[in-house]
């Protein structure tokens, strides 16, 4: 028998694995089985929440395309109304109903505010008293329920949301512009952030911040509105109004002359923000496609 004793052996820990081959085994797990890892600790939870995995996951499913989601509805009898979301996958041409993780009976509601990376965002009332707001991700089964903000405004006051990512980030924020009164001059905002899971900023709008199209587009943790006018386009020309997450402050981008027209909309191509402006006369329709690097017809 030796005199030696047995060197113990230990044998290395999940932790201490690299996070390129923690990444690359939990890409190849199924979305519960990786939201169960997350749930078990706070080390699980950082390292599988972060945007280094969020976007490695990312590349592995962009080539496996994208859904579109359509919000239908109408209102019925009795004050009721009639919603539902349709799921379609452009390249198989498959539509499927798709189902949202709340109850609405009678006079109760809902609208979609908004999709980032691949998380909804609804408002929604259940028996159309009281608003929530559901930030919800259906690959993971994640939800959170925010409080809608207090209604300090009027009821027949204007208002809209919108939610965005931050960039390089999975903390979101859902952005909320108001008017308290129906005569007052200026927009109000305020903005929830999911960092600080309340509602942190509550500041009021430059005055170029007026009848904003509830339609909206973000990239890179930038918010875009179209200012719509019902006057005249030559006297007063249309522009977009761009609110940054970080910075906090407002800018306005004027449109080119030839982007003048009776409807426009704002969308994401290329990683650059683009406006299709669409007008007719009664010979011809014309649309009008404007990105960073010039116009296209």
């Amino acid at each position: 028998m030796s005199d030696i004793a047995p060197r113990k052996f230990k044998a290395p820990q999940v932790p201490d694995l690299p996070n390129e081959v923690i990444f690359v085994i939990f890409s190849m797990c199924d979305p519960l089985t990786t939201q169960v890892a997350i749930s078990t600790s706070r080390y699980w939870k950082e390292k599988l929440s972060s945007y280094e995995f969020v976007s490695t996951i990312s590349e592995k499913l962009i080539p496996l395309g994208c859904s579109i989601y359509a919000h239908f509805g109408f209102v019925g009898t009795n004050m009721a109304t009639s919603d539902w979301v349709m799921k379609m996958d452009p390249l198989p041409g498959e539509q499927s109903e798709f189902l949202l993780p709340f109850l609405v009976i009678n006079r109760g509601w809902y609208r979609i505010v908004g999709i980032d990376n691949g998380v909804f965002c609804v408002r929604y009332s259940s028996f159309g008293i009281s608003s929530h707001l559901l930030v919800w991700n259906p690959t993971t089964y994640s939800s959170r329920v925010i409080p809608d903000p207090p209604r300090h405004y009027c009821k027949d006051c204007s208002y809209l949301y919108s939610f965005a990512h931050f960039p390089n980030s999975v903390n979101y924020v859902v952005v909320h512009i108001f008017k308290q009164t129906p005569d007052s001059p200026c927009w109000k905002l305020a903005m929830y952030s999911s960092l600080l899971r309340n509602w942190v900023v509550n500041m009021e709008c430059p005055p170029f911040v007026r009848r904003l199209d509830p339609c909206f587009a973000s990239l890179n943790g930038v918010l875009y509105w179209l200012h719509w006018n019902m006057e005249d386009t030559d006297s007063n020309p249309p522009y977009i109004i761009c609110f940054c997450l970080t910075s906090r402050s407002f800018r306005q981008i004027s449109l080119p002359t030839r982007m003048r027209a009776r409807c426009h909309s704002l969308l994401i191509k290329d990683n650059k923000l683009c406006v299709i402006a669409n007008d007719h006369t009664m010979q011809a329709y014309r649309s009008t496609f404007w990105q960073a690097d010039g116009i296209h017809d």
